[in-house]
C-alpha cells in the first residue's frame, strides 16, 4: 500500500541473515516450543526459499519432505499439507502479536502459496496516537498482550481476518506487518479478560484464579475466538470500560471472581460490552477443589464459556448480529454479512435468506479467502434447494453450487469446522449417503468440535435416521447456546415423529420460534394431528398454507428432496394427511 505520511512505517527486503536469525528468534519462541511439524515446515520452506529453490515448494515436495510421507502421496487429494499450512500461519500470527511484536523483521505464510515472505520494518520516528489510527482506520486493529493470542467459528460458528479497505490508514510497526500478512481487523468479537478475582481470603487459591483465566483464554483460542488478556483488574464502570476499550480495542469485557460458598467455591463470570456497558451474560459454577482436581475444574470452566461465548447462538454473537441489524445489506462489509447469516440461521425466514444470499455473494466476491462466508454461502445455496428460499433459476443447480462454495471454504482452510457440517448436509441433500457418513467421520477428527456444529450435525444425523447419535449430540449442546436456532426443537421433533411418540414429537415442535419457516409449522401440523390435538392441527395447517400456497401440490416433491428416514417422512406424510392436507 501506498503512504506518503512522513511518520509511516516503511518496509523493505532482509538479508539472507537477518532472516537466518530470525528463523532461529520464532522457532526458540514458546508459541513454537511443542509445535511439532510447524517447527520443520518452517524451517524446510524458509531454508528451501533462501537457497532459491521456491519454485520446488509444493504440496507434494512438503508432504515427502517434511512430513515423510510415501512417494504415492496423493497431495490433491489428501489435505495435509493445506492444514498444515494454515496451522502455521496462525503460529506466526500469534507470535507477531506476542514474543515477535518488536521483531524487526517478519516471517508470513501467504494463503496463495507455501514460499514465505520476508519483510524488514522500519518504524517510524513518532508513532501516531490510538486515537488517530482510529480516526483513519475503519478496520479494528488486531491487539496483543500478555497472552497475545490469535486463532481464526466456528461453528458454525470464526474467524478469518482480512482488510476492510480503509483509505491510506497511518500505519505503525505491528500493523503494517499485520498488513503484510493480509490480516489487519480481527473478524468475530474482540475479548478482554480480566484476571479472575479471588475474593475468598484464601492465598491458596490465588493460583486457581490465574489457572482458571488462563484455560478460559486457551480455550477461547481453540474455538477461534481472538482473546486478549489484562494484567491487572479494573472496576467495569463506564469510565474504565472507556479506556479498556481504547486501550485494547476490546468489545467485550469478561470478569470473574472466586468466593466462598456452601463449604465450596463459586465461579462466577459476566459478559459486559465496552461500548454501553451492558451486562450479555452472567454464569456461576459452584465447585469444590478437593484431591487434586485443581486443573480439572479450570479446564472445565474454560471449555464452558469459551463454547457458550465462541458460538453464533451465544450472547456475544447475539450483540454483534444486533448491532448489525436493520442496516442496507448493500452497506454491510464482510464480516456483517456472516452476522447476518447467523442472525438468519436463527429463524430460517425467507426474506432473512434472500439478504444472506445477496450479501454474502458480495462478500465472496470483495474478499475470496475469506472461509466462512463460503460455508455460509453453501448452506444458503443448499436451503435454496431445500426450501425453494431465493431461486436463481439462470444460475448453474443449487446443489451444485452448494458444494462448489463449501469446497472452496474447505480449500482455503482444511481444518474448518462448519464447512465440514456443510459438507454433510450437502451430502445428506445429494441422496449421498457414503458421502454423508465420511463427512461425519471426517468430522469427529476435529478436536475440539464447536457446539454450533454439534447442533448441525446432531440435527442431520436424526433427519437421516441416526436419532440414536443425533440426540445426544443436541442434549450436550443445547444448554450451550442462549439463542437457541428454531431447527434444533423440530431436530428433536423428527425424533420423537421417528419413534412414533407423538405427544413429545408435538412439545418440542411447538417450542420452536419460527413463524416464517413452513417447516416449523408443517412439524407442529403433522405432529398436532398425530398426537389427536385437532384444534393445533387446523390452526398451523392454515399458517404452513399461508407460507406455503401450493404446499399440496408440491410439498411432496419438496420433502423427497430432503432425503429424509423412511419411518420420519411416512410419519410427517401421515400427520399431514390426518390433518386434510390433499398432498399430490
Amino acid at each position: 500500500m501506498a503512504n506518503n505520511e512522513p511518520n509511516a512505517t516503511t518496509t523493505s527486503a532482509p538479508s539472507a541473515e537477518q532472516v537466518k536469525t530470525e528463523l532461529a528468534r520464532v522457532l526458540g519462541s514458546t508459541v513454537f516450543a511443542q509445535a511439532g511439524r510447524s517447527t520443520e515446515f518452517l524451517r524446510f520452506v524458509v531454508e528451501e526459499t533462501l537457497a532459491g529453490r521456491a519454485d520446488r515448494l509444493k504440496g507434494y515436495t512438503i508432504a515427502i519432505e517434511v512430513f515423510d510421507k510415501p512417494p504415492e502421496f496423493d497431495a490433491q487429494t489428501d489435505p495435509l499439507v493445506r492444514v498444515e499450512a494454515g496451522r502455521l500461519r496462525r503460529r506466526l500470527i500469534e507470535y507477531y502479536h506476542a514474543e515477535g511484536r518488536e521483531d524487526s523483521v517478519r516471517i508470513a505464510l501467504p494463503k496463495n502459496g507455501y514460499a514465505p515472505t520476508f519483510t524488514a520494518i522500519v518504524p517510524p520516528t513518532t508513532m501516531p496516537s490510538a486515537s488517530k489510527m482510529r480516526r483513519t482506520q475503519r478496520s479494528w486493529l488486531l491487539r496483543g498482550a500478555v497472552f497475545g493470542i490469535l486463532v481464526a467459528t466456528g461453528a458454525i460458528f470464526a474467524w478469518f481476518a482480512w482488510y476492510r479497505g480503509a483509505p491510506t490508514p497511518v500505519l505503525n510497526a505491528e500493523t503494517a506487518a499485520l498488513e503484510h500478512l493480509g490480516l489487519v481487523s480481527g473478524v468475530g468479537p474482540r475479548l478482554l479478560v480480566m484476571p479472575f478475582e479471588n475474593l475468598t481470603g484464601d492465598a491458596s487459591l490465588d493460583a486457581v484464579a490465574v489457572g482458571t483465566t488462563e484455560e478460559i483464554i486457551r480455550a477461547l483460542v481453540a474455538y477461534d475466538i481472538f482473546a486478549t488478556a489484562s494484567t491487572v483488574s479494573h472496576s467495569l464502570d463506564s469510565t474504565d470500560l472507556a479506556t479498556l476499550r481504547e486501550t485494547f480495542d476490546a468489545g467485550y469485557v469478561l470478569a470473574g471472581s472466586i468466593r466462598a460458598a456452601d463449604g465450596g467455591l463459586r465461579f462466577s463470570l459476566r459478559l459486559v460490552d465496552t461500548e454501553i456497558g451492558t451486562q450479555l451474560w452472567s454464569r456461576a459454577f459452584d465447585e469444590r477443589i478437593e484431591h487434586g482436581n485443581a486443573i480439572a475444574v479450570e479446564d472445565r470452566i474454560g471449555a464452558t464459556t469459551a463454547q457458550i461465548l465462541s458460538s453464533p447462538f451465544g450472547p456475544a454473537y447475539a450483540h454483534e448480529i444486533e448491532r448489525a441489524a436493520g442496516r442496507p445489506t448493500q452497506d454491510l462489509d464482510p464480516y456483517e454479512c456472516l452476522l447476518r447469516f447467523y442472525g438468519y440461521m436463527r429463524v430460517v425466514a425467507p426474506t432473512g435468506h434472500a439478504d444472506s444470499l445477496g450479501c454474502l455473494q458480495r462478500a465472496v466476491k470483495a474478499e475470496p479467502e475469506f472461509a466462512p462466508a463460503w460455508s455460509a454461502l453453501g448452506v444458503v445455496y443448499l436451503h435454496e434447494y431445500l426450501y425453494a428460499y431465493s431461486p436463481q433459476p439462470d444460475r448453474a443447480p443449487p446443489l451444485d453450487r452448494a458444494l462448489e462454495a463449501v469446497r472452496t471454504s474447505l480449500d482455503i482452510e482444511g481444518a474448518r469446522r462448519m464447512a465440514a457440517v456443510a459438507l454433510a448436509a450437502v451430502r445428506l441433500a445429494s441422496a449421498n449417503r457414503h458421502g454423508f457418513n465420511a463427512a461425519v467421520d471426517r468430522l469427529s477428527t476435529i478436536k475440539p468440535l464447536h457446539p454450533a456444529a454439534s447442533l448441525f450435525l446432531g440435527y442431520l444425523l436424526i433427519e437421516s435416521g441416526d436419532w440414536q447419535r443425533g440426540t445426544p449430540m443436541l442434549d450436550e449442546a443445547l444448554p450451550l447456546a442462549t439463542n437457541v436456532p428454531c431447527w434444533v426443537y423440530v431436530g428433536y421433533a423428527f425424533r420423537y415423529l421417528e419413534t412414533h411418540d407423538y405427544g413429545h414429537a408435538l412439545e418440542w415442535s411447538l417450542r420452536s420460534d419460527a413463524p416464517n419457516w413452513f417447516v416449523a409449522r408443517m412439524t407442529v401440523t403433522a405432529s398436532a394431528a398425530l398426537a389427536g390435538r385437532t384444534d393445533i392441527a387446523q390452526r398451523e395447517k392454515a399458517r404452513l398454507l399461508e407460507l406455503y400456497p401450493d404446499f399440496e401440490s408440491t410439498g411432496r416433491a419438496q420433502l423427497a428432496k430432503w432425503n429424509l428416514d423412511p419411518t420420519l417422512l411416512a410419519a410427517l406424510l401421515d400427520g399431514l394427511k390426518l390433518a386434510g392436507l390433499k398432498l399430490a
